[in-house]
């Protein structure tokens, strides 16, 4: 994971923008080699539950507060695993990739402790990881947004994706943000959590912490992970497909995206 650090005054900027296109170069070339490699078969329900084993067993010893999201977090509540069985012998296959939020205390924290699950992926036989920001290049605050993104990959025995997101704990406030931006000098800096940018936008940027905890469990196969306190929240916070308005047990058939389709966005 290349490492990132928060604006905290105006002389790190020039360095934090060098130091964002040179880690962007290096990822997107270490990306486009492993995606080169990926198989066109589908993951099984074994795989699907392996990669999910593999990251909480990274994640747990850590001592992180982390649960699933997005596509993940619908197929668990819907089915326990990756994908499920509908009516007339269709298969509900929800998503092929692992996601999921981890939180740290500070921005400053996250660069090393993304190194650490690097590591500690590799040793479970992964290939490596590629840090870069949920802020599209196009948005007039990418170039001091933070790489709150970790995605790794495994290449064999079977292709693995593990797209991890982190947000801030915020202290003692009542939210949890993915991207805050800082300007000043070190006796005086002044922040704020901008509505439309990041992993969040869709909830103003932020995201109450009574919708993660206290936390409950989600089956996975025959064991289980942590999971939000009120999913539906975090899954409008980030505005995902696949699930009806109040129920994410109900597929949005009208509506309905492959997992294909999405990637290929």
């Amino acid at each position: 994971a290349e490492e990132w650090r928060i604006f905290e005054g105006l002389d790190h900027v020039k360095a934090g923008i060098k130091e964002l296109q040179n880690s962007g170069s290096r990822g997107e070339d270490f990306w486009s080699g492993l995606m080169a490699s990926a198989s066109t078969e589908d993951m099984t329900h074994e795989q699907y539950e392996e990669t999910l084993v593999d990251a909480a067993a990274v994640l747990e010893p850590l001592k992180l507060e982390w649960w699933p999201c997005r596509g993940t977090l619908i197929a668990l509540l819907r089915h326990g695993s990756r994908a499920g069985a509908l009516s007339r012998g269709r298969l509900d296959v929800v998503d092929m990739d692992i996601d999921l939020m981890v939180g740290v205390d500070h921005e400053n924290a996250w660069p090393g402790i993304a190194d650490a699950i690097e590591a500690g992926l590799k040793h479970r036989g992964w290939d490596g990881c590629m840090a870069r920001s949920s802020v599209h290049e196009s948005d007039p605050y990418f170039q001091g947004s933070r790489a709150d993104l970790l995605i790794c990959v495994r290449s064999k025995p079977y292709f693995s994706e593990l797209d991890l997101t982190s947000y801030v704990n915020g202290g003692t406030g009542k939210t949890v943000w993915v991207q805050r931006l800082c300007s000043g000098r070190q006796d005086e800096t002044w922040c704020f959590i901008p509505r439309r940018m990041g992993a969040l936008q869709h909830n103003g940027g932020q995201l109450r912490k009574s919708a993660i905890r206290p936390m409950g469990r989600c089956r996975v196969g025959k064991s289980s992970v942590p999971c939000p306190r009120r999913p539906m929240e975090t899954l409008r916070a980030m505005k995902h497909y696949n699930f009806s308005k109040h129920c994410a047990a109900l597929p949005d058939v009208e509506n309905r995206l492959s997992w294909r389709e999405v990637k290929g966005e």
